[in-house]
């Protein structure tokens, strides 16, 4: 049985075979792997719904026992995330942490929109299974990250890190401060996860 997962989700043109900046993220999460914690290295487009009944077959039978931590980059956050978080949602699974770097919106089929923003800046709405996400963005270069809101305020509580300046969005998976709130997040999931959710990393 897995209790705790720790799981990274690359962003857009990123994967697995190719090296970036969520290696350096999913090397460091290897620290906190044990029998009951896993270290998941997924892309962004994977089969989320298969992903999350695995995750369910896999983890405690009892769905609030379930630790699971997600740390994400552009469409990792956009798209890959809030599929992951609504599939576990039909599961009745929360995810209890998220850190974001420079999270973009996934448009569809209108994949520039994300790109160039000619219309409206789009949001990205974080549904309200997930209890806590923490993200940084930079305006220096498009795509540029994008807002993130909760559905459910009382559910869901954002945490805006701020923007980075003079940092491009094909950097920011490498961006030290992304790395290390992931760092904190996962300290805090590994010494704090038999008790109550009204502690949270501090930034």
């Amino acid at each position: 049985m897995i209790n705790n997962r720790h799981i990274v989700i690359t962003g857009f043109l990123q994967n697995i075979a190719t090296p970036n900046g969520m290696d350096k993220v999913y090397m460091n999460l290897l620290n906190f792997q044990d029998r009951n914690t896993t270290v998941d290295m997924k892309v962004w487009n994977s089969h989320w719904k298969e992903y999350a009944r695995f995750i369910e077959r896999t983890g405690p039978s009892h769905y609030d026992k379930h630790d699971i931590r997600c740390y994400c980059y552009s469409w990792g956050c956009g798209y890959g995330f809030v599929r992951l978080a609504k599939e576990l949602r039909k599961l009745g699974i929360k995810i209890k942490y998220a850190v974001f770097s420079d999270p973009v919106y996934y448009p569809g089929i209108l994949k520039y929109r994300a790109l160039f923003n000619l219309i409206k800046e789009p949001v990205i709405t974080i549904p309200d299974n997930v209890e806590n996400v923490y993200y940084y963005r930079q305006n220096t270069n498009r795509p540029k990250g994008s807002v993130c809101v909760a559905e459910d305020t009382v559910k869901t509580k954002i945490y805006d890190l701020g923007i980075l300046p003079g940092v491009i969005h094909q950097s920011m998976d490498d961006s030290p401060y992304f790395r290390d709130q992931c760092l904190k997040v996962a300290q805090h999931s590994r010494s704090n996860h038999d008790r109550t959710n009204n502690h949270h990393p501090k930034n």
